[in-house]
């Protein structure tokens, strides 16, 4: 009965680390897409302000 008792707990112990372990790995794979995605978010504002940054500099120096 005792050795019963022990391979249920070994057995539940067992799946709850493999539960823990596919949640780990989903969260590694949900950090990492919104991860590229700020990336991408970022690189599209940067490159929407570029030319205006551009333009500003252009101008400032047109009066120096």
């Amino acid at each position: 009965m005792a050795e019963q008792q022990e391979e249920f707990i070994s057995n539940t112990l067992l799946k709850k680390i493999q539960e823990l372990k596919n949640e780990k790995e989903q969260l590694a794979r949900n950090y990492e897409q919104e991860e590229e995605f700020l990336t991408n978010d970022l690189s599209r504002k940067l490159f929407q302000v570029m030319p205006v940054l551009l333009y500003m500099c252009l101008f400032i120096y047109d009066y120096i």
